[in-house]
């Protein structure tokens, strides 16, 4: 993270697709835990870490709602700067948002539905 501001912003695409795009869709992006990450990116040698709550913030809320006409949208992240070098202490972790896309009527296609953000 290479930045003088106190917060930096990012952006996550977030499309809509399917048998027909017509219709509306819901989705929450939500953090995974610590455990999960520890369990699915077990790399050897990397100390990933998830970045502490009060670090972030999704930009109005992590539920992205699209009407029939939509077909993305943006999911805005917000990381707080001062925050995170506060948290850095130990320069051998490397603190990372493992980010799932969750919906409870729509289903979404597993090989896109999470991401590692590296925050650095």
């Amino acid at each position: 993270l290479n930045t003088t501001q106190i917060t930096y912003q990012d952006s996550i695409a977030i499309i809509k697709s399917g048998s027909d795009p017509s219709l509306s869709a819901n989705v929450t992006l939500e953090v995974r835990s610590q455990a999960f990450l520890d369990s699915a990116y077990n790399i050897s040698g990397k100390n990933y870490k998830v970045l502490p709550q009060d670090v972030y913030k999704f930009n109005g809320s992590s539920e992205v709602d699209f009407n029939k006409n939509e077909k993305g949208k943006w999911g805005v992240l917000t990381i707080n700067a001062k925050q995170l070098f506060n948290n850095t202490a130990k320069p051998t972790v490397q603190f990372v948002l493992p980010i799932q896309l969750n919906s409870q009527r729509d289903s979404i296609y597993l090989y896109k539905s999470s991401m590692l953000v590296k925050v650095n």
